[in-house]
């Protein structure tokens, strides 16, 4: 039986909740302002300045699915050795947590963008806490 690393699991989780929002609604974003048409610099300039507003309301969307994901991904990450591992699952638990959500609330956006903003999400957020995550420890 392993120990749990419970502040390892708690600054894991604090990462994925505080930062895993942002970098999906950059990634929306980024999606968002590619899909205006080059001929409507009006409309792709009005999308950033109207940035701040659509930030809260990722952070309303995203932050259960990046705190669930970061908790999950926390508490397996001692029985998982390798980091490269670690990351591709934390991804999977990410997308996986957007389809969860996506079918409860159903917030009427596309569902492929949305599980792929999280994927995206999850993975940046692995990758900066891939150093910090919960190490395999045998009780004392």
């Amino acid at each position: 039986m392993r120990r749990i690393q419970w502040g390892r699991v708690a600054a894991v989780t604090a990462v994925f909740t505080l930062i895993g929002p942002l970098i999906g609604f950059m990634a929306a974003l980024g999606w968002s302002i590619h899909q205006i048409p080059a001929d409507e610099p009006k409309m792709r300039s009005l999308m950033l300045l109207s940035g701040f507003f659509t930030v809260i309301v990722a952070y309303i969307v995203g932050a259960p699915m990046a705190l669930l994901t970061g908790l999950i991904a926390g508490l397996v990450s001692p029985r998982v050795r390798s980091g490269v591992l670690w990351v591709v699952a934390a991804t999977a638990l990410g997308a996986l947590a957007a389809l969860l959500l996506y079918r409860l609330v159903s917030p009427g956006m596309d569902r492929n963008l949305v599980v792929a903003c999280a994927a995206i999400a999850s993975l940046g957020c692995a990758l900066a806490t891939v150093a910090i995550r919960p190490r395999g420890t045998r009780p004392s």
